[in-house]
This record gives structure tokens, C-alpha cells and sequence, in this order.
């Protein structure tokens, strides 16, 4: 193989003609369907969730919650602080809350049709530069700053200045997250 020659690629006529197989293909006996009920809200306290026991039984199915979680309820991100299923209260919306386990996916659908969360709408707030460091609604610590870090290469003062044109943008990222953004050296 040289430099700017395409190798050929060993799954390339599976995968255009359909043959491939991908996790969701393959089957396993005795496997089960995971259903995640997730919170419709963006700040809210959850007051209480409601089970249909017997329904559930009728399907045969396996609700969980943060209080069947064994141990630790946390899932390491960035810190130990985001909890697998919620518990006291959601912090965004489609945070885990419940989930359901059953052998098919159309069961945990009807599973999770038979549990009520009531939740209990909380202030938020929506904007990240209005969330820093807010008087009365806190999510992430002090600040409401999950996590955060600096990189520093080279002068900025001096790139501002060699460059031919600098603007200061605000771009709207995934999830609403906003950053004061300077692009420099166009």
C-alpha cells in the first residue's frame, strides 16, 4: 500500500449488500429487552413513581429504580456526582429514572406504560452564562460548572494582533451548551 491508494476494506460487500451483523442482530437465549424511562423535565423533584405490580407481573417483566441499586448508585463521568438512576430529583431533561426489563421490546413498552413518576417542576435555568454561578438554582457544585479546563498555547494578545480579521462569536452547541467563543487568525 502507498500513500494516496485506498486499501481495499475486507467488510466493504457485506456491509453494502446487507449481510453484516451488528449488535443488534445477534440473539441471544434467555436474553431480555431494556426499556429507560427518562425525565421529561429539566429541574424537577420526583414526588413519587406509581407501579402496577400486577400488570407488570402479567408480562412478566423486572422494574428497576434507583432504590434497587445495590451499593453506589453513580456512574463515573467526569466526577463521581451523576447518578445512574435518578434519585430525589432530575437535573435535565431525559435523565434516567426507571428502567424496565422484559424478553421483548413491545413488553417493556407496555412494562413502562404501567408506571406513573410524579414529579414535582423545579426552577431552571437554560442559558449556561446565566446558570455560572446563580443565586438559587445549583446543579453541579458551586457554580453550576460541571467540570471545566484551561488550555493555554502560544501569545493571545499577539495572535489577535497578527491576524487579519478577529470576530467574537456565540455558537449554540448540542444541548444547549453556549460558549463565548474569539476566533482569531482567519
Amino acid at each position: 500500500m502507498s500513500v494516496g491508494k485506498s486499501k481495499p476494506r475486507k467488510d466493504a460487500w457485506i456491509k453494502a449488500n446487507g449481510e453484516a451483523q451488528y449488535n443488534f442482530d445477534i440473539h441471544y437465549s434467555n436474553e431480555l429487552r431494556l426499556h429507560v424511562i427518562r425525565s421529561p423535565h429539566a429541574h424537577a423533584k420526583i414526588k413519587d413513581i406509581h407501579i402496577d405490580i400486577a400488570q407488570i407481573n402479567r408480562l412478566n417483566a423486572t422494574i428497576g429504580t434507583s432504590k434497587d441499586i445495590p451499593g453506589k448508585n453513580v456512574v463515573r463521568e467526569i466526577f463521581d456526582d451523576l447518578p445512574l438512576l435518578a434519585e430525589k430529583t432530575v437535573k435535565y431533561v431525559g435523565q434516567p429514572v426507571a428502567i424496565v426489563l422484559a424478553k421483548t421490546q413491545q413488553k417493556t413498552h407496555q412494562a413502562a406504560s404501567s408506571i406513573r413518576i410524579e414529579y414535582e417542576p423545579l426552577p431552571a435555568v437554560f442559558n449556561p452564562l446565566e446558570a455560572k454561578n446563580h443565586p438559587t438554582i445549583q446543579i453541579f457544585r458551586d457554580n453550576n460548572i460541571s467540570s471545566s479546563w484551561t488550555q493555554n498555547k502560544g501569545n493571545l494578545d499577539e495572535g489577535f494582533t497578527e491576524a487579519e480579521k478577529s470576530l467574537l462569536k456565540k455558537l449554540l452547541l448540542k444541548n444547549l451548551l453556549q460558549l463565548l467563543f474569539p476566533v482569531c487568525s482567519l
